[in-house]
């Protein structure tokens, strides 16, 4: 979805073999991912905003979805992005120690580095509730596994975590708006009997 050229003939390869393969279902997350803003775990007045364990549907509670867009991305912030393959935790450079260190169990954002992994444990409020969160979209793709990457802004990953993210192009539509109409013409097909 990027409008510069620096994709390689792989890459356009496996896309377009990926594009014709895939459910539409899950066409829709690895086209446009589920961006989730991390860094507001907690309320004004210190109430738990998400990765509870809802008592009446034992589901997780999940944060509301935020563009996937660059300029949606708060320069102190966390963010989950999940593109259906992979689990990106991309954490910008002003983001607060402490949740760096409840996360990832490292003193801040100059510790990051390429061979920094996700935990498998740690004894912290906001990794307990960052893990609930991929624990559920993981139960939404049927217990599938997913990596889940570490990408530090100016680290080797935040080029391709930038690649997941929406370019707006002067004049053009918003990427969600065309989804929809995408989506409402599939529907229209859909229902006329042109689509099985």
């Amino acid at each position: 979805l990027k409008t510069t050229g620096g994709a390689t003939i792989d890459d356009r390869f496996y896309g377009l073999i990926r594009f014709m393969c895939t459910p539409l279902h899950i066409l829709s997350t690895w086209l446009y991912p589920k961006v989730f803003a991390l860094h507001h775990v907690y309320s004004e007045e210190g109430v738990p905003l998400f990765g509870d364990i809802s008592p009446t549907t034992n589901k997780v509670i999940f944060p509301p979805n935020i563009p996937a867009s660059e300029e949606f991305l708060d320069r102190s912030g966390i963010f989950l992005i999940d593109n259906h393959e992979t689990i990106y935790i991309y954490i910008r450079k002003e983001a607060d120690p402490a949740l760096i260190q409840g996360l990832l169990g490292v003193e801040g954002f100059q510790d990051i580095n390429a061979n920094t992994v996700f935990p498998e444990s740690l004894e912290s409020d906001f990794f307990v509730r960052v893990q609930n969160l991929i624990d559920g979209l993981r139960r939404l793709k049927n217990s599938s596994y997913q990596n889940i990457r570490i990408a530090a802004e100016e680290g080797p990953l935040e080029p391709y975590v930038k690649s997941l993210l929406v370019e707006k192009c002067p004049g053009e539509d918003n990427f969600e708006n065309f989804e929809n109409n995408i989506r409402k013409l599939v529907n229209t097909k859909e229902a006329q009997g042109y689509l099985i």
